[in-house]
């Protein structure tokens, strides 16, 4: 994963349950920390993300992302 419009995918994996994105270009265009909020806020059904469990304020703070800011311009369908 190249870009953050590229992540958009991720919301029509609706069963997706773990995720490996550490260590992909997006993360610098992100930031670690937001990277995994924002593939958590396009796929809620996460439990594991890198390896390492999802909390519960991770879950909270990621329904507060704004998504129309992170991908100006891109459609998404959540």
């Amino acid at each position: 994963v190249a870009a953050p419009e590229e992540l958009r995918t991720l919301s029509a994996l609706t069963g997706l349950q773990r995720l490996a994105i550490g260590g992909n270009p997006v993360e610098k265009a992100l930031g670690p920390g937001q990277l995994r909020l924002v593939a958590l806020r396009l796929c809620p059904s996460l439990q594991l993300i890198d390896g390492r469990a999802v909390e519960s304020d991770e879950r909270s703070v990621s329904e507060a992302i704004d998504l129309d800011a992170v991908f100006p311009n891109v459609m998404l369908f959540i």
